[in-house]
């Protein structure tokens, strides 16, 4: 810790190794930069997978077939393959039935694991909200952010109630819909957030709601 109190950490790996010597037991530590196979949970249907391939983010394929295995990530029972080097990947899941879902891998060197860092994302581009059962006049609608149009594409269908949000980059996006009130019951607007790994964009939309409450 510095003067200003930032704190900096090193980590160190070791590999302990327990021998028995006599009656004495005898412990030395192997130091190592070593990093395992990982597991990393897709959020895929547990029966009717015919398979699951992995591909760099630039479509090469580097496993048309991979080993696949039910295991506990993040808590929960998934459908899990293993990663033996750190990278951006793309794994797509078959199904019996012929569709298939796409997930962004990223896999990083954790320094304080033996394990890589995981994050991933299920591939959602593309969400197509209905706000015809919602209360509200939802005629005029403006993208609050400056940078707005950079992170999605909004367009509305015809004079409808539908709306198609396409993510293009990451951020977060807010669509008010002018014509509704602070004060009166409805809908104020959408809170839209957009990820990426790589190539594979993740799309989250959330309603607004005005709340006599807060």
């Amino acid at each position: 810790m510095d003067a200003t109190g930032s704190e900096s950490r090193v980590y160190k790996k070791y590999y302990v190794h327990v021998t028995k010597d006599s009656s004495q037991l005898k412990i030395n530590f192997e130091e190592t930069e070593d990093v395992l196979p990982t597991n990393v949970g897709l959020n895929a249907k547990k029966e009717s997978i015919e398979k699951i391939s992995l591909s760099t983010m630039n479509g090469t394929i580097l496993n048309d077939n991979m080993e696949f295995k039910n295991c506990k990530y993040m808590g929960s029972d998934e459908t899990c393959i293993t990663l033996t080097e750190p990278g951006e990947y793309i794994a797509t899941v078959k199904y019996v039935n012929g569709t298939q879902v796409r997930y962004g891998i990223q896999a990083t060197v954790n320094s304080s694991s033996f394990y890589f860092g995981t994050r991933l994302l299920e591939e959602n581009q593309t969400v197509t909200v209905d706000l015809s059962e919602d209360k509200g006049d939802f005629s005029e609608y403006e993208i609050k952010n400056t940078n707005g149009s950079d992170v999605i594409k909004f367009t509305r269908e015809g004079n409808s109630d539908i709306f198609h949000i396409e993510g293009v980059s990451e951020g977060n996006v807010y669509i008010d819909f002018p014509k509704n009130d602070e004060g009166k019951e409805g809908l104020l607007g959408l809170n839209i957030n957009v990820q990426k790994i790589g190539s594979i964009i993740h799309v989250v939309v959330n309603r607004d709601y005005y709340d006599p409450y807060h």
